[in-house]
């Protein structure tokens, strides 16, 4: 703890926090660190303990790596809630700290913390930094973790939503239900390589009525399925976005296709602005197929991006990105917690109930994630009833779910707040005049 207590008497809280998580997530040899820590946890006089700590940190009385080794929850918990309350007067995308030869994001958490440190949640790390998310730069199955910060009006629409004591958002889940069908090359056996989407004209004015009647419902996310809107559909969605200047619309995930990007082929979403601008393009990490039957012909992606706003942090994946229970993502949003995650899906009864199960997971669970899933049932395999999206919240992992064509869905939400009667005087490690920041 003589690191931990070194950089928090230079007032390098965000990298001290870091280092505490890693401290946390150790095996002492034979026991979880942070299952010791909580086994030995003076639960009366926890909430002293983490007054004086507060105190300490507050008025910039110097800690000892004793003090700490004393009682670890207990400084986890006041140091925290002290560098998330730096963080709200000095706001950032997120900050990168290196420890031990590897890299971390640290991520602030806006949305109220479902995680509340049981007994029965031993080892749990985010039940006890409740206000901050530490992230690997690169996960142990090797996909690169990109941050983001939210710019412009979608910036500025979070920061409303996050002014307010509590708020809904609205999300649109497209699905649909015309005569258009894929376009493939199957030169390659067993392989595909999807062209295009025919009629194009037949999609295209589906895509069309999509987002007029996304827009009458006052969606501020629209998401559509995997596989139903090609390059051109792309097109006719950022049109349609700068032709109504006057859409409700924040984020718009026009489903994925398989494109040629010029490094390769991959299976794109992109996540658009307001504008139809591109924020950030996603590259599926998990293709549909296997190496007996018929498999996607693209590329693997490698990476995935966070974006991070005033209202928590949202990523998008594509359909086994989700829900696959192998091992290259399998833990991929424990690792890297999301707040809000859009889904692009393409497959059938059992890719929808693995959707389910993994969404349900996520919210009732760690890390109380909010699943949004645009589905389209694969007819080019088999047949069947439609299968639309729908959208699970926590804490209880409600299900909403639309109709054949498509629909609304409300997250409720709030957002953590300042504790009160709390004032602090930083000089920060960049050497600029101290500030004080009071919570009344």
């Amino acid at each position: 703890m003589q690191r931990v207590a070194d950089l928090v008497n230079r007032g390098e809280y965000g990298q001290a926090l870091v280092r505490l998580w890693m401290i946390a997530g150790q095996n002492d040899g034979q026991t979880l660190r942070l299952n010791a820590w909580e086994r030995t946890r003076d639960a009366n006089g926890f909430g002293d303990q983490v007054g004086r700590f507060r105190r300490d940190l507050q008025s910039e009385t110097a800690v000892t790596a004793e003090a700490i080794d004393a009682a670890p929850l207990a400084f986890v918990v006041a140091l925290d809630e002290t560098t998330w309350l730096l963080h709200t007067s000095q706001p950032s995308s997120g900050q990168l700290f290196e420890e031990d030869r590897q890299r971390f994001w640290l991520l602030p958490t806006e949305l109220s913390a479902e995680r509340t440190p049981l007994g029965r949640q031993t080892g749990n790390r985010e039940a006890w930094f409740r206000r901050h998310r530490v992230v690997p730069e690169m996960t142990t199955t090797s996909i690169h973790v990109n941050v983001i910060a939210a710019t412009g009006r979608l910036a500025e629409f979070c920061h409303e939503l996050a002014a307010k004591d509590e708020f809904a958002l609205l999300g649109w889940i497209g699905h649909f239900d015309d005569s258009a069908r894929l376009k493939s090359d199957l030169s390659s056996a067993g392989r595909f390589w999807l062209l295009g989407l025919s009629p194009p004209d037949v999609r295209q004015d589906s895509i069309r009525d999509a987002l007029n009647r996304a827009a009458a419902d006052g969606a501020h996310v629209v998401l559509l399925p995997e596989f139903t809107v090609d390059l051109a559909g792309r097109k006719v969605v950022a049109t349609w976005l700068l032709e109504h200047s006057d859409h409700p619309f924040c984020l718009v995930v026009a489903g994925s296709f398989h494109e040629d990007t010029g490094k390769g082929r991959f299976n794109t979403a992109e996540l658009l602005n307001h504008l139809g601008e591109r924020l950030f393009v996603h590259r599926k990490l998990r293709l549909y197929g296997s190496a007996e039957g018929l498999a996607e012909y693209v590329g693997v992606g490698n990476s995935m991006t966070v974006l991070v706003t005033a209202i928590g942090t949202l990523t998008v994946l594509i359909c086994k990105d989700f829900m696959d229970a192998h091992q290259s993502v399998a833990t991929l949003l424990q690792e890297v917690p999301i707040d809000w995650v859009l889904v692009p899906s393409y497959g059938d009864q059992k890719t929808t109930d693995n959707h389910i199960k993994r969404a349900t997971d996520l919210a009732k669970l760690s890390p109380g994630t909010r699943s949004i899933i645009a589905t389209q049932r694969n007819i080019e395999v088999a047949a069947g009833d439609p299968l639309p999206g729908f959208a699970i919240s926590p804490p209880a992992g409600d299900c909403q779910n639309v109709g054949k064509a498509g629909g609304l869905v409300t997250f409720a939400a709030s957002l953590t707040k300042h504790p009160q009667g709390i004032r602090l005087k930083i000089i920060n490690k960049n050497n600029k005049l101290p500030y004080t920041l009071d919570c009344i």
